[in-house]
């Protein structure tokens, strides 16, 4: 498998020439080429395998498996989660040829696009390719119910569009939620992650809480948790008198 920025090397020990590969932005689609090669990386044609690919990017778009034609193939991927990744390409399973381990490259994120706040229980999800905000894209666990007038912390990230945390704009962003909500700071500047202190001022299921940037222009999908009311007092109450003996 050769990715872009590297070049094969037929006859070598790694057939490949040692060059780095070109670093890759994630969501953006690139072309990978596999070649079938005898053991030393001389390539063989006249053949028409199937191929299929894998990668270290669980989020990865990458094709459900394609043909060589004599012996070669172009193949688009799009990677989402930044850091070092590889690809792995097999052959079908009826074929003895060896697979292949892709070099390390580097995966990029891309420009900040949108927001993302995390709750308690909650934890990033970078890649992730969730569409739809029930799904909760980009992070990954369950809101952990507060209390009413109970402060907790919450945070919010700069994104890019593939969910890969990044340096924000620098813009100034504030909490906003239908329910009654008192946050500290009131408003913060966003470069990366921004953390604020809030209180829900009533109980009750499925309250919703979401940051914007002031002017409007951007802001995250609604999140959404359980405030619960807590026993704090036992109120006692007696008659002013009773009868020796009874029971009141």
């Amino acid at each position: 498998t050769i990715l872009p920025g590297e070049e094969m090397a037929p006859g070598s020990p790694a057939g490949r020439m040692p060059m780095p590969p070109d670093n890759q932005v994630a969501g953006d689609t690139f072309n990978i080429d596999s070649y079938l090669t005898d053991d030393w990386f001389n390539m063989v044609e006249f053949r028409s395998d199937s191929v299929y690919f894998s990668s270290t990017d669980n989020f990865a778009q990458l094709p459900n498996g394609g043909a060589l034609s004599n012996g070669h193939g172009t193949f688009p991927v799009s990677m989402r989660r930044a850091g070092l990744q590889q690809i792995y390409t097999r052959a079908a399973s009826n074929q003895p040829f060896r697979p292949d381990t892709s070099a390390q490259f580097e995966v990029i994120p891309g420009p900040f696009v949108q927001l993302l706040l995390l709750l308690p229980g909650e934890a990033l999800l970078p890649g992730d390719t969730c569409l739809y905000p029930w799904q909760t894209p980009g992070k990954s666990g369950s809101p952990v119910p507060q209390y009413v007038l109970e402060p907790f912390d919450l945070s919010v990230y700069p994104c890019d569009k593939c969910w890969n945390v990044v340096t924000g704009p620098g813009d100034s962003i504030a909490l906003y939620s239908d329910f009654s909500v008192t946050s500290t700071p009131a408003e913060t500047i966003i470069t990366d992650v921004a953390i604020f202190s809030v209180q829900f001022n009533n109980s009750g299921p499925n309250q919703n809480i979401w940051a914007a940037e002031l002017q409007g222009r951007y802001q995250s999908y609604k999140s959404w948790l359980d405030i619960k009311s807590r026993g704090r007092v036992l109120e006692i109450t007696a008659p002013d008198t009773v009868w020796a003996g009874e029971t009141a």
